[in-house]
């Protein structure tokens, strides 16, 4: 933190010792606790590319949410193939698998269209401290109104800040008339979100591969409502529950 002219700075640095970023270490240093990649939803694992770890999740089976996909835990075998070890490791794999997304978003059949009947009350202010100095009013009697506003501060050179304010409000009133929306301006209104919505989805790597989403109007509203089947990116870090080393008993030659 540090004060400069009448403001106080305050400095805020993210935490690099957080549980999930300690378990990354250089290549070349070994790994004290093994890290998983848990699943972070129910689905389908489609495919699978590891580059460290075990997979421990069969191709095109059903996985449930904390399902462990890949293991943190090497297995390390002797020659008789029996575990005598393992290898810790923070694993790193591209998981994709596919599940099935509800959808569900309305729209109301009717819609508010303003009237304004050229009206614009406006108010200067001064304000010093806790004494404040108006000139005009916002104050109208109509129901509903349109408010906006903007404040300034007085200040010396960059830092150094008086308590000194002046601004301005304006208020814009308006009659509310109520109109119904056209079927072809609700299809529209609801595709337009849907199609935000399913490109957000492929921004974060997410592709669909079937779409049953329709909308339905009512006397009210309007809903579009369905499912998508989609492929997406899955599996989160988790540390790894460590496990035994089996005991292996040593066979007497005599």
């Amino acid at each position: 933190a540090s004060i400069r002219g009448t403001r106080l700075i305050i400095q805020v640095k993210e935490n690099e010792d957080s549980a999930e970023t300690t378990a990354y270490k250089e290549e070349d240093e070994p790994v004290k606790t093994p890290v998983d990649i848990v699943a972070d939803r129910d689905c389908t694992l489609e495919d699978a590319i590891v580059r460290k770890g075990l997979l421990q999740a069969k191709i095109g089976k059903k996985v449930k949410k904390g399902d462990v996909l890949v293991s943190g835990q090497v297995p390390v075998n002797n020659d008789a193939g029996e575990t005598v070890g393992y290898q810790y490791q923070i694993s790193d794999a591209d998981l994709t698998g596919k599940t099935v997304l509800k959808y569900r978003d309305s729209c109301e059949n009717t819609y508010i269209r303003k009237e304004e009947p050229g009206i614009v009350k406006q108010e200067h202010y001064l304000k010093i401290g806790k004494v404040r100095v108006a000139l005009g009013g916002i104050k109208n009697q109509y129901e509903h109104f349109t408010m906006t506003g903007e404040q300034w501060q007085l200040r010396l050179f960059d830092n150094f800040y008086f308590p000194v304010y002046w601004g301005e409000r304006k208020a814009v009133p308006y009659i509310a008339h109520e109109e119904p929306y056209s079927q072809e301006e609700i299809q529209q209104i609801l595709t337009q979100r849907f199609v935000s919505y399913c490109e957000d989805l492929e921004k974060k790597g997410v592709e669909i591969i079937e779409n049953n989403v329709k909308i339905y109007t009512g006397s009210k509203k309007a809903e579009a409502r369905g499912t998508l089947t989609v492929l997406t990116p899955i599996g989160t870090l988790a540390q790894s529950q460590l496990l035994e080393i089996p005991v292996i008993e040593e066979q007497d030659e005599t």
